[in-house]
C-alpha cells in the first residue's frame, strides 16, 4: 500500500512524499503571494477529474508574477527558477542583488516586481562571517526601503537538507509561520538531492520541495552549478536532468572587462517565445549588476565564425557546427547555428542523401558547406563547371542539381523540383 504521493507526468512512475511530520489540522493563514493557502488533507476534497465544458468554466484567480509580468514571467508565483554558472563568475553576488530587489519590490534588470515580497536565503556554500560581511557591504550602498522581508537560515549552517525530516519540518513550518514567498537555495546539489542527478534522482528531489510548498504556495529559485564536460544547448548544461523541471533556468557567463552575459535557456511562461540575452556592466564598488545593452548580433559574428569553420572543414551537421570550440565547433547555440544557415542562402547550402554519402556522411545526415556564388539559386553554373552528382538544398529547400552544360536561359528554366524531405523531416544532427 502506497502513502500520499504525487504521479510523475513524464514517467507515470508514482513518488511518494518523504516521511514527514504530518501538518497539524488548524486554519492556514491567506497567503501575501495571492497563491492559495496549502493544506494536506487525508481525503481529496475536490473531484478527481471535471468534464471538459466544466474545467473551462473553473476559472480561478491567478496570482502575479513574482519577477516579470502577464508577457514574460520569469518567476510565476509558487514557481522554480534555476540559476546556472559555474564557481567564482558572479552567481552568489547577481543572486543577493536579485533578493533585495524581490524584498524591496524594485525592478530588477528590467523584470518588474509588482509586489514586495518576503524571502527566505538559505546559503549551504561557504563559511557564515564572510556571507554576512557581504550582505552587510550591500545593505550600505543599498538606495532602497525593504518593504517585504527578508530571513537567512542560520540553523546548522551550511548544512540544511530537504531530504533530513528535521530540517524540511523546519523549512516548513517557517514559510507558513512568516508567509514567504520564495526560498533561494545556494547551490541545489547541496540541498538534499541524492546521487548525481539522474532523472530518478531529480523526480525525488522534486518530491522534496514539493512537500516544502512548491507549485502551491511557495516558490523556489535555485543557484547551480553547470555540468564538466558542457553541453551544445545552454538548457541541457545544468549538471543533471533539471532541464524540463524548473519553469525558467538562467545561464550566467562571466566576461572580460567587467561585463557579465545572462542568458534565458527555458521561460516556459513567456509569450515572447525566446529572448536574447542581457550584457550586463558589473559595479565591483557597489557589487550590482545594471543592464548595458541586450545581445545583437555584432556581439559575435557568427556568419563569419560558421563560414570561416565550413571554408576548412566542409560537410558539418548544425550540431557539429554548434558544438563547443574543443570539439571542433564554434561554441554556440544549435538553434542559433540553424537560424544564421537558413538566414543565409546565398552563402551556406545544406547537401543530404546521395549527395552526403558522396562526401562520406550518412544519407539522412543534413550536412552543410560554404556555397561559391555559382552555386547559389540565385546565379546559374557558369559555363563549363562540373559538380559531383547529388542533390543540394538551399531554403527554402529547393533541390539544385549540378550540371555539366551551359544553363538555360532563366526565362526556358522549369520550375525547381520540391526537396523529397520536408524541412521538418532533415536530420539536424
Amino acid at each position: 500500500m502506497t502513502g500520499p504521493g504525487y504521479h510523475d507526468p513524464a514517467t507515470g512512475e508514482f513518488i511518494e512524499w518523504p516521511d514527514l511530520d504530518p501538518v497539524p489540522d488548524e486554519e492556514v493563514k491567506p497567503r501575501s503571494n495571492g497563491a492559495e493557502p496549502v493544506e494536506l488533507p487525508a481525503a481529496a476534497s475536490a473531484p478527481f477529474a471535471l468534464a471538459l465544458e466544466e474545467f473551462i468554466a473553473d476559472k480561478s484567480e491567478t496570482p502575479p508574477a513574482l519577477i516579470g509580468d502577464e508577457r514574460e514571467n520569469l518567476l510565476p508565483a509558487t514557481g522554480l527558477a534555476i540559476i546556472v554558472a559555474k564557481g567564482g563568475k558572479g552567481k552568489t553576488t547577481l543572486t543577493v542583488e536579485a533578493t533585495l530587489h524581490l524584498a524591496a519590490g524594485v525592478e530588477w534588470l528590467g523584470f518588474k516586481i509588482e509586489n514586495p515580497l518576503r524571502v527566505l536565503f538559505i546559503e549551504n556554500e561557504g563559511p557564515r562571517e564572510p556571507f554576512r560581511a557581504k550582505l552587510e557591504e550591500k545593505l550600505e550602498s543599498w538606495p532602497h526601503e525593504l518593504r517585504g522581508a527578508l530571513f537567512v537560515h542560520t540553523l546548522d549552517w551550511g548544512a540544511f537538507s530537504l531530504a533530513a525530516e528535521a530540517h524540511a519540518a523546519n523549512l516548513r513550518s517557517f514559510i507558513e509561520d512568516n508567509e514567504i514567498d520564495v526560498v533561494i537555495g545556494d547551490p541545489l546539489d547541496s540541498l538534499g538531492i541524492d546521487g548525481v542527478g539522474s532523472p530518478e534522482d531529480t523526480r525525488k528531489f522534486m518530491a522534496l520541495m514539493s512537500r516544502a510548498g512548491l507549485f502551491r504556495d511557495v516558490a523556489f529559485m535555485l543557484l547551480h552549478h553547470p555540468r564538466k564536460e558542457g553541453a551544445q544547448d545552454e538548457l541541457d548544461e545544468a549538471s543533471g536532468a533539471w532541464g524540463g523541471k524548473p519553469d525558467t533556468m538562467l545561464r550566467l557567463e562571466k566576461l572580460e572587462g567587467d561585463r557579465a552575459r545572462l542568458s534565458f535557456p527555458k521561460i516556459r511562461w513567456s509569450r515572447r517565445g525566446s529572448r536574447r540575452a542581457l550584457i550586463l556592466a558589473f559595479d565591483p564598488e557597489t557589487e550590482s549588476f545594471t543592464v548595458a545593452h541586450e545581445e545583437e548580433d555584432e556581439e559575435r559574428d557568427y556568419f563569419a565564425e560558421i563560414e570561416a569553420l565550413l571554408l576548412e572543414q566542409p560537410y558539418r551537421t548544425a550540431r557539429e557546427i554548434a558544438a563547443p570550440k574543443k570539439d571542433g565547433g564554434i561554441g554556440a547555440n544549435v538553434d542559433t547555428v540553424k537560424r544564421e544557415l537558413e538566414a543565409h542562402p546565398d552563402r551556406f547550402v545544406a547537401i543530404t542523401g546521395d549527395a552526403a554519402k558522396e562526401v562520406g556522411r550518412h544519407a539522412s545526415a543534413t550536412v552543410w558547406k560554404v556555397t561559391r556564388p555559382s552555386e547559389s539559386p540565385e546565379s546559374p553554373l557558369e559555363v563549363g563547371e562540373r559538380e559531383s552528382e547529388g542533390d543540394s538544398l538551399t531554403f527554402p529547400y529547393r533541390e539544385v542539381r549540378s550540371q555539366v552544360t551551359s544553363p538555360e536561359p532563366a526565362s526556358s528554366r522549369p520550375d525547381s523540383a520540391e526537396s523529397p524531405e520536408s524541412p521538418g523531416e532533415l536530420d539536424w544532427r
